[in-house]
């Protein structure tokens, strides 16, 4: 995690020390969702291939393309695969927000980039294999079967820009979830500040 993230994100997970809570350092085991959450997200665009050819390829984006055809590459077996690796996965999720009330992280790894960059292709000196990886901090909770939140969380000081603090709750546990979020928008109101670039332009 940026530095400049994981400040902000500390200051926030302090607040709800100070409101109360008991505050441990924990996560879930993740150490293959790698391995299986890319099979399982190009699977979804076997269905497109009709993408591939024009004067459809020349309209489609290069990652949609790019993820056509890892989904017409992989074999069957590597998608049962992934789906038993993805079921595990859940289950271990599932046990550990069992466990706490909340579970909270950054939204994403990294401060805003520049909008003439189209998606981060490295991160502190590690290569991204795909254009989605810079939001591993998200789709580590949206692929479990349990509610997530992101609210903001204040502003960077060096640039400033928007920090999100992102709040997971175990299965049925929304109306718990919202109500910690809006507490949290209660008592920052950061949701009703802009970052100093756009009012400067």
């Amino acid at each position: 995690v940026e530095p400049e993230v994981a400040a902000v994100v500390h200051d926030a997970v302090a607040w709800f020390r100070s409101s109360g809570a008991d505050v441990v350092e924990a996560h879930p085991d993740v150490h293959d969702i790698d391995e299986f959450h890319g099979v399982l997200r190009s699977a979804k665009f076997k269905t497109m291939s009709y993408l591939l050819e024009e004067p459809n390829r020349a309209l489609t984006k290069p990652e949609v393309v790019w993820e056509i055809e890892r989904a017409l590459s992989q074999l069957d077996e590597q998608v049962d695969v992934a789906r038993a690796a993805h079921a595990a996965y859940v289950a271990r999720v599932v046990e550990f927000l069992g466990n706490y009330d909340l579970f909270l992280t950054p939204t994403v790894i990294m401060l805003p980039y520049k909008a003439t960059t189209k998606w981060p292709s490295e991160f502190m000196g590690k290569n991204f294999q795909a254009y989605y990886n810079w939001q591993i901090l998200s789709y580590i909770m949206s692929i479990a079967p349990v509610p997530a939140v992101s609210v903001p969380a204040g502003l960077a000081s060096k640039p400033e820009l928007p920090v999100g603090l992102q709040l997971v709750a175990g299965p049925g546990k929304d109306a718990f979830l919202l109500a910690a979020a809006a507490g949290f928008e209660a008592a920052h109101q950061f949701h009703k500040s802009l970052p100093m670039y756009p009012r400067c332009m």
